[in-house]
């Protein structure tokens, strides 16, 4: 920064310090004449469509605007959102919702929030809600701001709700280039919307990415004569609400606009490709060569950062296969076992365990594969939650891989954490459309290549659970006795829950040299103390964290379970599965009848998702997170002196082409064995498969309800 603009920058620091209050009540005025006395007639209007009186809410009106600017002499740049609404409350859900809003308290840096609320009543009559009474929340939000909550009192069904929320800040520029953060905004919002108007504002060498997905308008550039300034606008409504839906991916099937703004010096576009397009004017497509440009630039910069002694290691120990997959396999697994330290101190420290940033281990693993003479791509591609590859225009909404090439065959890696494999895929990305790049070849000459990711099937992500079940003399209590085995994407939710850093260097033990923690510096006696008593409460801790599975899993109240044993840690791409078993027990499965006893036996497959009345009619498409099998196999031991009734309602079959749930029941050596069987066979379904998801969904969700009768001989 040069002294002109450190003079300016100062001037202008200390003219805001001394005139801030007087200007934010000045503001405050602005704010509030503009957003509650403007001439936009949509902020007027008080009646609303008769096809949804009978919806809970109704938006009759939204402004979203959003302004960026780089001021001019000084390292300051201006990031303002202006926000209105006018809502219709029709029931006691949408008042009970709007009964309370929250806002940032404005305290972070040189950010100033302003805020109005008013409700106006059937009568006509507007009750404004004094500011001052708002509350600063103990907790602040995930972005570090403080946060405030009002309380709108008096609301009842039939009245409007009218407030605006306008967040104003000045931000010192302290990097070459600054992304502001990214807009992603549906079109259709959980409550039907009459008028909507969302604005874009970008001036003073900021750059503009922005991009309509799913059927949505183009924004058009607007010119202001007035005010001599031009923004980007789309003005949009009669949009139907789309209330909370399951397995629905909105930025793929919902019509959305993204947006993001950037700042960048003129050193900071000449240095970094970071799919940018000219200033001022809107990039709004992004292709593969810029993805590769853009990879590269990310791949440099990461490379900075990039550790990797595995081709030390295998140089002096590795004596096993030498063909492409052997040897990769063998690196990922030698650097994912140099995480230990880390991972121990974090355990130690209480947080959560690593995994190695993308961009790091996508240059530490191919600094290794090249090294080794291992052909492989860098694959680049996008979570389907998120957009296609097609629609990508910002950086951050790509993810990277790793794919080993031996002839014909492929084999992906991941960032590693102490618990990932070779092979493994994350779920986000199964599917996906992507571009590769020869990572053998420079940078400069990748030619890319399209492809697309491989999506596991139904029998490659599995949740297995046998249970054997044995009644009490008095038949009151039931001890259940479950050995469970989860493979595929399923399985990390058990891994963090059950397994700890211990456990894998346990493991790692039997294939490299023994594991020494090394302790931080100066605090080896602080960490002694934490090893010791991480020791003490392990055993409770995975005990609790299995309790809090079986309560999540269970529709009865559940013993506090014992004998957890891990089996199988699933480490391992030879032994992908984790396998462990337990004990608990409950006193809620079996109901007394007279002289007989009634058994819940259906709720032994844990609770099931069902589809609810005012769910059987959609008008959007599917979308599940991966395929996924359960089976479980139950096994409950006849009491003597007793026979069963009721086995025929557990025969059941339904299955179609996106999945399906068949159970059957038998009776044999004195044993009630009942098994099931889950499946969601497709990632993607249209709407019009929608019946038949219902279908198998609640065919499982209806088998929970399901009784047998022990009746007395």
């Amino acid at each position: 920064m040069n002294n002109i603009v450190r003079v300016a920058t100062c001037l202008l620091l200390c003219l805001v310090t001394t005139t801030g209050p007087l200007l934010a009540a000045d503001r405050t005025d602005e704010l509030k004449q503009e957003m509650w006395s403007s001439s936009d007639k949509d902020f007027k209007v008080v009646v609303i469509p008769d096809k949804w009186k009978d919806k809970s809410a109704v938006i009759i009106a939204r402004l979203n605007r959003f302004e960026y600017r780089k001021q001019a002499m000084a390292a300051l740049l201006n990031i303002n959102q202006y926000n209105h609404y006018r809502i219709r409350l029709n029931d006691k859900n949408a008042v009970n919702e709007y009964a309370e809003i929250s806002f940032k308290s404005g305290d972070k840096g040189r950010a100033r929030v302003y805020v109005g609320f008013k409700v106006i009543k059937p009568n006509g009559r507007e009750i404004i809600v004094d500011p001052a009474t708002a509350v600063t929340m103990e907790r602040k939000g995930s972005d570090g701001y403080a946060y405030k909550k009002i309380a709108i009192p008096n609301l009842e069904p039939g009245d409007i709700l009218d407030y605006y929320i306008c967040e104003e800040e000045e931000r010192l520029i302290t990097s070459l280039i600054e992304f502001f953060d990214p807009i992603i905004h549906n079109l259709r919002q959980e409550y039907p919307v009459m008028k909507q108007k969302l604005q874009f504002k970008v001036q003073r060498r900021c750059y503009i990415n922005l991009r309509s997905i799913n059927g949505a308008p183009e924004l058009k550039l607007v010119t202001d004569e007035e005010k001599d300034e031009q923004y980007y606008s789309l003005e949009d409504g009669d949009r139907d609400g789309i209330a909370e839906m399951k397995w629905l991916y909105p930025n793929r099937d919902v019509p959305t606009v993204k947006f993001r703004a950037a700042y960048a010096s003129n050193k900071g576009i000449n240095s970094y490709d970071v799919l940018l397009g000219e200033q001022g004017e809107v990039k709004s497509k992004v292709t593969a060569d810029e993805l590769a440009e853009v990879s590269n630039t990310m791949l440099k910069m990461s490379a900075l950062y990039a550790y990797n002694t595995a081709n030390k290691y295998l140089k002096k120990n590795y004596k096993g296969p030498t063909d492409n997959f052997s040897v990769a396999k063998a690196g990922y697994y030698y650097n994912r076992h140099e995480l230990l330290g880390k991972s121990e101190t974090l355990t130690l420290q209480n947080e959560n365990l690593p995994t190695e940033r993308e961009m790091n281990f996508i240059a530490s693993f191919s600094t290794f594969l090249k090294d080794e003479d291992i052909p492989h791509d860098i694959v680049v591609a996008v979570a389907r939650r998120i957009s296609s590859v097609d629609d990508v225009i910002f950086e951050s909404e790509l993810d990277y891989l790793i794919r080993v090439r031996q002839g014909k065959d492929f084999l992906y890696f991941s960032p590693y954490s102490i618990y990932t494999v070779p092979g493994a895929i994350p779920s986000s990305l199964q599917g996906a459309d992507a571009y590769a790049f020869d990572g053998l070849t420079k940078a400069s000459r990748w030619v890319p290549q399209r492809t697309t990711l491989p999506a596991f099937t139904k029998d490659d992500n599995v949740n297995g659970t046998t249970m054997t079940v044995k009644l009490s003399p008095d038949l009151q209590h039931a001890t259940l006795n479950v050995r469970r085995s989860v493979m595929g994407v399923e399985k990390p939710y058990d891994q963090y829950r059950l397994l700890d850093v211990y456990d894998a260097i346990e493991e790692d033990n039997k294939s490299y040299a023994a594991y020494e923690y090394e302790y931080p510096s100066k605090k080896k006696k602080e960490y002694m103390a934490l090893q010791q008593a991480y020791q003490q409460n392990r055993s409770k801790t995975k005990t609790d964290a299995l309790k809090d599975m079986i309560a999540d899993d269970y529709e009865f109240k559940a013993d506090d379970p014992t004998d957890l044993t891990i089996l199988q840690t699933g480490r391992s791409d030879k032994d992908p599965a984790m396998i462990y078993s337990f004990t608990f027990g409950t006193d809620e499965l079996v109901k007394k009848t007279g002289p007989n006893y009634l058994v819940d036996i259906g709720k032994l497959i844990e609770g099931q998702v069902s589809i609810e009345k005012a769910e059987l009619t959609r008008d959007q498409n599917i979308y599940f997170d991966n395929a996924r099998s359960f089976r479980y196999t139950i096994t409950l031991e006849i009491p003597e002196g007793y026979q069963v009734q009721g086995l025929d309602k557990l025969n059941s079959r339904v299955e179609n082409a996106v999945g399906g749930f068949t159970s059957t029941a038998k009776e044999e050596n004195g044993k009630v064995v009942i098994e099931t069987y889950k499946h969601y066979d497709v990632t993607y379904a249209s709407k019009n498969e929608w019946p038949n998801i219902v279908a198998f969904v609640n065919a499982a969700h209806n088998f929970t309800g399901q009784k047998i009768l022990l009746k007395k001989k």
